[in-house]
């Protein structure tokens, strides 16, 4: 008896342990742009909007930093007006300190996705862990016949929509390189000067549990396997 409530116990404190970062968190937290329809407005003018469709096309990316070990779960794309994707995309993930291989390829198609915060969340066929202090970038190929629109903010003299503003407060995660492109299908390399300016791509991530709180479940589950045994062995006995 005294033994299964200490294998109680410690199920209970791994679960009081792994709980506070069992949720998922988009990394986009609203902050619409002035004057789209998510905010009940419209925008004739067009400001802060570029529609590429030329070819071989423009890699838009946003450059993070894992402070702490993330499993990536979405990768996601903004969706200008929040009505359906017109195109489909392609969305990469890249590891900035080996970027010659993308870590994910997410091919999407037109009208669809999980629209949370003004971008559009796709499941990754599989999750990406990265350890702390992995600087990564998401980006957003936006290719011939693209009919959606990205943001960008431009300069600050310019008067374009505001900046994206990522959700960095909880320490798991914070802004790299900021805003970087590339021609083409690939890692960005080219550093945009005026910092975080790229309404393009997203993720969405779950912190991963502590070494110590996988060692307490290794030990939990160590000892109910070997209870298991001890208790076999006499009822065979």
């Amino acid at each position: 008896m005294r033994f299964t409530f200490a294998i109680a116990a410690s199920v209970a404190l791994f679960a009081a342990l792994v709980s506070p970062v069992a949720a998922d968190t988009d990394v986009f937290d609203g902050n619409i742009h002035i004057g789209s329809p998510q905010d009940g407005g419209t925008n004739p003018d067009g400001e802060g909007r570029q529609t590429f469709n030329f070819s071989p096309g423009i890699t838009l990316g946003t450059n993070f930093v894992a402070n702490i070990g993330i499993t990536i779960n979405q990768l996601g794309i903004w969706d200008d007006n929040g009505d359906g994707l017109l195109s489909g995309h392609t969305v990469l993930l890249f590891d900035a300190a080996d970027p010659g291989t993308a870590l994910a390829t997410l091919v999407t198609s037109a009208g669809t996705g999980d629209l949370r915060g003004g971008y559009r969340y796709f499941d990754l066929a599989a999750p990406i862990l990265l350890d702390a202090g992995t600087e990564f970038q998401v980006g957003v190929l936006y290719g011939p016949g693209n009919q959606d629109s990205n943001g960008n903010a431009g300069a600050i003299t310019q008067n374009l929509e505001p900046r994206p503003t990522f959700n960095v407060t909880d320490g798991f995660v914070s802004l790299g390189t900021i805003s970087n492109f590339a021609i083409g299908a690939g890692f960005g390399t080219i550093n945009d000067p005026t910092g975080d300016r790229y309404h393009a791509g997203s993720f969405n991530y779950t912190p991963n549990p502590e070494p110590g709180t996988m060692v307490l479940l290794s030990g939990v589950l160590g000892a109910v396997v070997l209870h298991r045994r001890r208790k076999k062995r006499r009822q065979t006995a």
